[in-house]
């Protein structure tokens, strides 16, 4: 019984929790359906016994092992209408993976996916509409927001590798209705 009780108190629930969540949406995601089962049937066990072998569980220790939503492609999607701190947050919190990905648009050679890992936030007020970009073309890869910029640190095009913003600015071709959306 003493056993026990030093085994209960080094588990830490949420990193349990949070792992066989992990591991409960690889196995959905690649259709093993009964190990998906098995994961949920083992999180059971491990909440029965984490509890003292109550039968009850409080509502805080219940919404703990619910799995969390899944992230789909267009979630990921930056909306620059947004302010600031809000777009930095939303792609500091994907990256490095799935990673905010949003559209570049450049003059006539149409719109290329571009998925942003780093970037800063710049508060201040311009005159610029929502999405426009501002370059110096060495190391400023700015996306004009409601209320100021994102200063693009790293990013990676559709089909190339990740690269900091001034490799991709080397061969970046500026054009007079370069945004992104």
């Amino acid at each position: 019984n003493l056993e026990l009780k030093a085994l209960q108190a080094q588990i830490n629930p949420h990193f349990l929790y949070n792992t066989l969540d992990s591991l409960y949406w690889k196995a959905t995601e690649s259709g093993n359906d009964e190990i998906a089962e098995d994961i949920l049937s083992l999180s059971q066990l491990f909440r029965l016994v984490l509890n003292r072998g109550n039968g009850i569980v409080s509502v805080q220790a219940e919404a703990e092992l619910r799995p969390a939503p899944k992230i789909f492609k267009e979630t990921c999607r930056v909306d620059w209408s947004k302010g600031v701190k809000e777009i930095y947050d939303f792609i500091r919190g994907l990256s490095p993976y799935p990673a905010a990905w949003t559209e570049l648009y450049m003059g006539g050679a149409g719109k290329q996916v571009m998925k942003i890992y780093e970037a800063e936030k710049i508060f201040c007020q311009h005159d610029m509409q929502i999405g426009e970009i501002r370059t110096d073309l060495k190391t400023d890869f700015q996306i004009a927001v409601k209320d100021g910029f994102i200063n693009i640190l790293s990013l990676q095009l559709a089909g190339k590798k990740r690269m900091h913003v001034a490799d991709f600015l080397r061969g970046y071709r500026t054009a007079n209705d370069n945004r992104v959306e």
